[in-house]
């Protein structure tokens, strides 16, 4: 089977966390991937991640605009 034979199983995770602040996008997901280091570097686990990372400030304003 190809990628293009199944459905997409990427994984995402949106984090949300106060020590997101002040850090750009890549500063962020690299925090995340230095936890989930052993996770990410074990073959077959797992292939591809969506990250989707927020203070709870963005996050608020977010879930304000699709409200609005």
């Amino acid at each position: 089977l190809t990628s293009t034979d199944q459905p997409s199983l990427t994984p995402r995770l949106d984090i949300i966390s106060p020590k997101f602040q002040g850090k750009s996008q890549l500063a962020r997901h690299r925090v995340v991937h230095k936890l989930l280091d052993e996770e990410l570097s074990t073959p077959g686990l797992v292939h591809a991640l969506q990250l989707h990372t927020r203070t709870p400030e963005e996050d608020e304003r977010l879930q304000a605009h699709r409200l609005a």
